[in-house]
């Protein structure tokens, strides 16, 4: 966490050389529940229970078994949007916003090889005059070498911001105290912080021109500049207002994508809660650039909204060449009944299963025919899947009824769910059923639904409908969704991938063309032990096969 001692010689020398920051006369005493007087100048007060050490071994890690177990989360806290992930010295980390008593930090994951996690302390306190409020969404960037995260505190308005109003936010760095630990528990704040004051929330992970200038987005879509990482200069602006922008270079195809007599290539990605795909030109030093969207190339980065997966985060991992995106799983915010509605919980038949979390690790690519962007869960969890729970092999559907695949009792909440359709010869909506059997509410099951129609007119390209519903899911918005999808002419069958843990289901369309991120219903979950899995078609159309797995843990 920030304040320990000592700094390696890589951080020893980002920190050389600081200018001085203004120091705010001393500050409040704790007042009220240890929380400081917000609008009072001054270093935030050192109230233990204000700081008080996250305890990473805390009595509710994982205390229900109804709470997710393959998806990392924090142990003992609330949180929101994942944060600066980066890998380093053979470890991977992710960082996210942790609601631990006193405002949010940065909370801490820590993995050698992105399937078994740990948790950590958090990275970053707000124990500065410039971050007292809060530390907010924030990114990290290697900087020559050294894991650099740059992040928006909240100051409230003191003697040395002035009156700010809402735009008391500043911007500051921390870098890791020492490198050779390979978790790199312990972060410091330069003294050269604040680098940016009466901005706004959300830096992006920064990016590098050809002549070495370094430069970030935040929320307001205005670009920052310096060719030093210490002394900033807003340029400019660049882009619209938006939460949690990500900017980076165009992603590798996925695989079989390449396009014949591909022209003008796109050469990066903007995301917030959408992306669009365009051409970035960096122009002239201490310039904002261009960027030029590529007509009609832009897309959801979940379903067809950001309800219930916000806030992504991405980096380039070096490992494996290739660029992984999370996003924060916020499936609390369905439609509930009663008193679990918008709620980050719901009571089940082993306590309060949690809603909030990260979700998987889903590697990004580009599809240069369709010109968008794919997401699929990364190759790494397959070292997850315990026993084979159900198997099928090719099977006709008889329209209207179902199949279930007879998994075993109290075992479909913590599943991974291959199946593969036929391309059928009519116009049929076919897929599968996710946690049937609930004794509490008849139909209360995930529906995850191809809405199939052939290709009438032997295009290259057509589209399909594709989605979630449920007839009583007391957590799924007006009854499901759904969006269009491409198919391709060359495409042989229709592919289905589900991860079910506990309370959430993210499934993914065509190997990762279309993406859903669902929350399950309290009342499929709630006292259900038989967990059922089936599949199904309301017309004609047949099963190529179906495999169900069981998925370990990812905790160390």
């Amino acid at each position: 966490m920030v304040g320990a001692s000592g700094c390696s010689l890589a951080a020893a020398l980002l920190i050389a050389g600081a200018r001085a920051t203004p120091t705010p006369p001393p500050g409040p005493n704790c007042v009220g529940n240890n929380v400081p007087i917000a609008n009072t100048s001054g270093l935030l007060p050192d109230c233990p229970a204000l700081l008080e050490p996250h305890n990473a071994s805390c009595a509710n890690v994982h205390k229900y078994t109804d709470d997710p177990q393959f998806h990392p989360m924090d142990a003992c806290f609330g949180e929101n949007d994942p944060n600066g992930p980066f890998w380093f010295n053979g470890v991977y980390h992710l960082m996210y916003q942790d609601h631990v008593t006193g405002g949010v930090v940065g909370g801490h994951l820590a993995s050698d090889d992105l399937i078994t996690w740990r948790q950590l302390e958090p990275a970053l306190w707000n124990d500065e005059w410039y971050d007292k409020g809060s530390v907010y969404t924030f990114s990290a960037t290697l900087v020559d070498g050294v894991p650099t995260i740059v992040y928006p505190g909240i100051a409230w308005p003191n003697s040395t911001l002035g009156d700010c109003g809402q735009e008391c936010f500043a911007h500051a760095v921390a870098v890791p105290a020492n490198l050779s630990d390979p978790d790199l528990k312990d972060w410091v704040k330069p003294d050269y912080n604040p680098i940016v004051v009466n901005t706004q929330r959300d830096p992006s992970t920064a990016w590098q021109t050809s002549s070495g200038e370094w430069r970030y987005t935040y929320y307001d879509g205005d670009i920052f500049a310096s060719d030093d990482f210490k002394v900033w200069k807003n340029v400019g602006k660049l882009f619209g207002k938006a939460e949690c922008p990500d900017f980076f270079p165009l992603p590798a195809d996925c695989a079989g994508c390449a396009a014949d007599g591909e022209t003008d290539r796109p050469t990066h990605v903007h995301a917030t809660a959408n992306y669009e795909i365009g051409t970035y030109d960096e122009g002239a030093p201490m310039t904002t650039g261009t960027w030029t969207p590529l007509k009609g190339a832009a897309g959801h980065l979940d379903g067809v909204d950001a309800t219930f997966f916000y806030a992504s985060k991405s980096f380039w991992d070096p490992v494996k060449s290739r660029r992984i995106m999370w996003g924060w799983v916020r499936a609390g915010l369905g439609k509930a009944s009663g008193d679990v509605s918008n709620k980050d919980e719901c009571t089940l038949v082993n306590g309060n299963g949690r809603y909030n979390m990260n979700s998987l690790a889903r590697e990004t690519n580009y599809d240069p025919l369709l010109q968008q962007l794919t997401f699929f869960p990364i190759e790494e969890y397959d070292e997850l899947r315990g026993d084979v729970l159900a198997t099928a092999g090719e099977t006709w559907l008889v329209p209207g009824s179902d199949v279930d695949l007879g998994l075993p009792e109290n075992a479909g909440l913590q599943s991974e769910l291959r199946a593969s359709f036929e391309m059928p010869d009519e116009a049929t909506r076919l897929g599968v059923k996710v946690i049937t059997g609930s004794p509490l509410v008849d139909d209360a099951a995930i529906e995850i639904f191809f809405d199939f129609t052939p290709n009438a007119n032997g295009t290259d390209v057509w589209d399909v409908a594709v989605g979630f519903a449920s007839k009583n899911g007391d957590r799924v918005p007006d009854g499901g969704k759904s969006a269009p999808m491409a198919l391709k002419k060359t495409d042989k069958t229709l592919d289905l991938a589900v991860w079910t843990d506990h309370t959430v289901i993210e499934a993914f369309f065509m190997a990762g063309r279309s993406f859903w991120t669902i929350p399950l219903s309290c009342d499929a979950v709630g006292n259900n032990t038989k967990q059922g899995i089936s599949v199904y078609a309301n017309g004609t159309a047949k099963v190529k096969s179906a495999t169900v797995y069981a998925v370990k843990s990812i905790w160390a």
